[in-house]
């Protein structure tokens, strides 16, 4: 797209409110998840907005649909109707091909970037965003794992080549999404940024928040 500015976009897949963040269940109520989930997306998207990229939201959950669209993201409604982890998890990765293929579709630019966000993660700010949408330049994707080196936290690529990835989250999605990318010969960087190591899955993630961010988070 000569002559014109590329744009780059934030995917960010969230389930529906009644499926989310089930690991916390020991610890926080039905309605205190729902809080949280959408209190964390708006946070990311009022962090994504202050930053390089456009935001898109995909999920099964209207509620979460009317949040994002009032907080101007461009939205994109996922159907599910089965509840076993299997499922979700393999809708997860299907949804975000239908995402990307998507946005290329309607924005067609061979030369945006996408990345793939989770709404999880409390500390995120505007320059995480910058760096993983602007650097690795000579790279063709950056990959940013959970502290515990298993998860998938950010996963950046051209917008043609995420179109067709082969997406792998889930269970030990790091060293899978790496494996993928190797054999599709895309160039990769691993970003460490620590604001993205840190996400919110267990107990033990949501009790070491400072009590600030708990209170801002479940208000």
């Amino acid at each position: 797209m000569t002559g014109e500015s590329v744009t780059n976009w934030v995917v960010i897949p969230v389930k529906k409110l009644s499926w989310a963040k089930s690991r916390l269940s020991g610890i926080l109520s039905p309605e205190q998840r729902t809080r949280l989930v959408l209190n964390m997306l708006r946070h990311t998207l009022e962090v994504v907005n202050a930053g390089p990229g456009r935001p898109l939201v995909i999920s099964p959950d209207p509620q979460v649909l009317e949040l994002a669209k009032a907080l101007n993201a461009t939205t994109l409604s996922e159907i599910q109707t089965s509840l076993s982890e299997f499922d979700q998890t393999q809708g997860l990765n299907l949804a975000l091909n239908a995402a990307c293929l998507h946005l290329l579709k309607t924005f067609p630019d061979d030369q945006a970037r996408v990345l793939i966000l989770p709404a999880d993660l409390p500390l995120l700010e505007p320059a995480d965003i910058e760096a993983l949408l602007t650097g690795g330049a000579s790279s063709q994707a950056i990959i940013a794992p959970d502290l515990s080196n298993q998860g998938t936290n950010a996963l950046r690529l051209n917008l043609p080549i995420a179109a067709n990835f082969n997406f792998r989250f889930g269970e030990n999605s790091f060293e899978l999404h790496k494996e993928a990318l190797q054999q599709a010969n895309i160039s990769y960087e691993i970003s460490r940024q620590p604001a993205i190591l840190y996400d919110l899955d267990y107990p033990a993630d949501f009790e070491n928040l400072p009590a600030s961010l708990k209170e801002k988070f479940l208000s």
